[in-house]
């Protein structure tokens, strides 16, 4: 396994850091990581598909979903010390 204080992306040094309390290999952890985020876009595609009449309005729905989420994201980043 890799020394997580030589990588210099945040993200990186977090998949190193869960590949050594897992005890698994960073390239294994990433694949995991990766999968997750694919399943996760999937569920949320579905959940969206439930509360439109039309299926072709998912991809809108999420472009404002993730819009609001954007904004409210700002909003409170500008509101920490």
């Amino acid at each position: 396994m890799k020394n997580c204080a030589k990588e210099p992306l945040a993200r990186t040094r977090i998949l190193c850091a869960a590949a050594e309390t897992l005890k698994r290999g960073e390239g294994a952890v990433r694949v995991a990581v990766h999968r997750l985020r694919r399943r996760f876009g999937r569920c949320l595609r579905e959940t969206l598909a439930d509360t439109v009449d039309d299926p072709a309005d998912v991809d809108a729905e999420l472009s404002y979903l993730l819009d609001v989420l954007a904004r409210r994201h700002r909003t409170s980043s500008l509101n920490q010390p």
